[in-house]
């Protein structure tokens, strides 16, 4: 089967991650980016087989990218899927007007990724196909590669019958669409319990499995241990048996040995009548000795011959038990390796959840009591599903425009004020960076709990983007513009953006 390549562009890494480990587990290679402009980059030396495109992004948003894409000949080809929190019939058609494929949602599922692809035919098998029946033929073997060809079709539309039947019965994703709303007001931490609750119950879920590895381990050693108490039992009981009568026989001929040797000397004294029949009882003890040795030779045979019955029983059963041993760690790692795919989703979807919710004040520092109050109780859940790595919180400032009040302190303005009555807060890029690291003292008082109570399981990192990455571009800076509106925006870009890094990521990073 040919290689099958995909790119999956997106600018978080915990996505990034959960995406590509879902492609290569079905086959599919992977290679990432972390904005579209890196991606149109890549696309000057590189020609994947689909590209995954995340919408919202810094600079370049995923619409943008797909018209570049789709305006060169040498990429227009390509299919794109959205990866995205988005949705709707409006959204969809935006999508496939500028040319993607398909749109997946960011709370993803494996078995609604292998549905997207085998509907666009690209699955790897479904590739390999296609690139076979577009090769030239070969004149000289033809009819057998069709031959060949019609079995493997029909062999290859078995998991494709048994996806679609259960597509029949799966429960369509939901997924909380991020609503661009310019007039929503701020929410806190407390505002997203419901969000979290729900997914709490899945990390509940996976927890459970570990109970199942645990037999396993049990079973496994319990099993190894019994073989090797019975096999070395049998062993000893032969062996001491063998010893025995080994022992009688050697016991027989050295007490004979010894009376030979000390009836040695008298025996010249007797007659010869005499002599003739200690000769001849001599001759009887010898035939008698002679027949009770063949007959222990032949008994040690036989013991000889049982011994190695057991051996070869013994390595019959060692194999048994080394087959056993082999079915039963390739069970736990199939395991273990589905509880650790359940928890990096879990929490690529936390992390979704936690940055809809995710803004502070525009006097606020970006550090702040509700934001550790925020951290509290997501920090618990992640060690209690058993997630080991970084929390990293990026701070970004948005541009307000204010005006003075009666003692001169700044303020909002009120709705039906323009721009022109009130001034943007003039910050170089160095002063905002500076001020995306301001911590409250509940803040501190915090991170001082939280390194005590988690050691190295789990970190927080503090950075600060400043003004560099705005989530929603500014119109023109009009003098009649609503000053309601601009400020609007500008409080949707200040905010804290939430980001987990798994530890086996972080090692691959490195």
């Amino acid at each position: 089967m040919a290689d099958i390549l995909a790119l999956v562009v997106d600018d978080s890494r915990m996505a990034r991650y959960v995406l590509s480990k879902m492609l290569k587990e079905q086959g599919i290679n992977v290679d990432t980016v972390e904005s579209a402009e890196e991606a149109l980059g890549y696309l000057c030396n590189n020609i994947p087989d689909m590209v995954f495109m995340d919408h919202t992004m810094p600079g370049m948003d995923g619409f943008q990218a797909i018209r570049a894409i789709k305006n060169d000949p040498k990429t227009a080809s390509i299919p794109i899927m959205m990866y995205t929190s988005k949705e709707g019939d409006v959204y969809m058609n935006q999508a496939r007007a500028l040319g993607a494929v398909d749109v997946l949602p960011k709370q993803l599922k494996p078995i609604q990724l292998i549905q997207v692809l085998e509907r666009q035919q690209l699955l790897p098998r479904q590739i390999s196909n296609k690139k076979q029946r577009s090769a030239p033929p070969n004149t000289e073997s033809i009819q057998t590669e069709q031959k060949s060809s019609a079995i493997e079709v029909t062999e290859a539309e078995k998991p494709a019958i048994q996806s679609a039947t259960t597509s029949k019965t799966q429960t369509p994703n939901e997924v909380l669409p991020i609503v661009n709303d310019t007039s929503a007001p701020i929410v806190t931490a407390s505002d997203i319990g419901q969000d979290l609750e729900q997914v709490t119950k899945d990390a509940e879920r996976s927890i459970e499995n570990q109970s199942f590895t645990n037999e396993v381990k049990q079973l496994l050693d319990e099993h190894r241990e019994e073989l090797a108490e019975q096999s070395s039992e049998h062993s000893q009981v032969l062996l001491e048996s063998l010893d025995q009568k080994i022992d009688t026989v050697s016991e027989s001929l050295a007490v004979f040995i010894k009376e030979t040797q000390e009836n040695a000397g008298f025996f010249s004294k007797f007659s010869d009548g005499t002599k003739i029949t200690l000769i001849i009882i001599n001759i009887i003890i010898l035939i008698a000795l002679g027949v009770t040795t063949t007959q222990q030779t032949t008994e040690i045979k036989q013991l000889k011959n049982t011994n190695q019955t057991l051996k070869e029983s013994i390595t019959v059963e060692g194999a048994k038990s080394e087959s056993e041993k082999s079915s039963l760690e390739g069970e736990l790692t199939n395991n273990l390796y589905k509880k650790q795919l359940h928890l990096d989703q879990w929490v690529a979807n936390l992390q979704w959840a936690l940055n809809r919710k995710n803004q502070f004040l525009w006097n606020e520092k970006p550090f702040n009591k509700n934001i550790a109050g925020l951290l509290t109780s997501t920090a618990e859940k992640l060690h209690t599903a058993g997630f080991k790595g970084s929390i990293n919180l990026t701070s970004h400032l948005g541009e307000f425009c204010l005006i003075a009040n009666e003692v001169g302190d700044p303020e909002l303005p009120v709705e039906q004020q323009t721009m022109s009555e009130c001034t943007i807060n003039g910050r170089t890029e160095q002063q905002a960076e500076v001020l995306g690291l301001e911590k409250t003292v509940q803040f501190d008082n915090f991170m001082a709990k939280f390194e005590r109570q988690y050691d190295d399981d789990l970190r927080i990192t503090l950075t600060s983007a400043g003004l560099s990455t705005p989530s929603v571009h500014y119109p023109e800076k009009g003098p009649e513009y609503s000053a309601k509106k601009w400020n609007d925006m500008a409080q949707q870009n200040q905010r804290v953006v939430i980001e987990f890094m798994p530890l086996q990521l972080e090692e691959e990073a490195n």
